[in-house]
């Protein structure tokens, strides 16, 4: 498993999997990977500097594989993964309709329904596509810790367009 490897390949599932298959694959792969098991392989082998190489790789893809699951398992980490990972996609692409701050959003205000009838706020921006860009008040913890930058990625509802959202 090389070290660019994202948190999904290294547990050989979708981004989309629930926590259920991640859960599956985890303990098939650490079944696979744990240096316990591999010490006793290595014990019926002869002795040889590949074996010792072998060795260190699976003890790198233990701590991998135990890494991804520790982040991916926690629903709070990993939407600040999943994020990170969706930051480190733009990166790549320029694909940034516009640079904008929390205010310049619109606001609008409702009681949610699901919860106990708590108010939310809902910040919108119209994309030229037609589109539109959704911040909701709970994402706005995770700005300031986010990625420490103070800016957040937000993608258009209808295209591959995204704002930078900054404080």
């Amino acid at each position: 498993m090389s070290t660019t490897a994202n948190f999904y390949e290294i547990l050989q599932c979708s981004e989309s999997a629930t926590l259920e298959e991640l859960k599956h694959k985890y303990k098939q792969l650490i079944l696979q990977y744990h240096p316990d098991k591999m010490n006793d392989l290595s014990d019926s082998l002869p002795s040889s500097s590949s074996v010792s190489e072998n060795n260190y790789d699976d003890a790198c893809s233990f701590h991998q594989i135990n890494t991804a699951w520790n982040t991916l398992k926690d629903p709070t980490k990993r939407k600040l993964y999943d994020a990170e990972l969706c930051q480190n996609r733009f990166q790549l692409h320029n694909n940034v309709f516009d640079r904008l701050r929390i205010e310049d959003l619109d606001t609008e205000t409702y009681i949610d329904d699901d919860d106990d009838g708590t108010e939310r706020t809902i910040r919108t921006w119209r994309c030229r596509c037609g589109g539109q860009y959704i911040f909701e008040d709970e994402a706005e913890a995770e700005i300031s810790t986010y990625n420490n930058t103070d800016e957040l990625l937000i993608e258009c509802t209808e295209c591959s367009l995204v704002i930078v959202l900054r404080r």
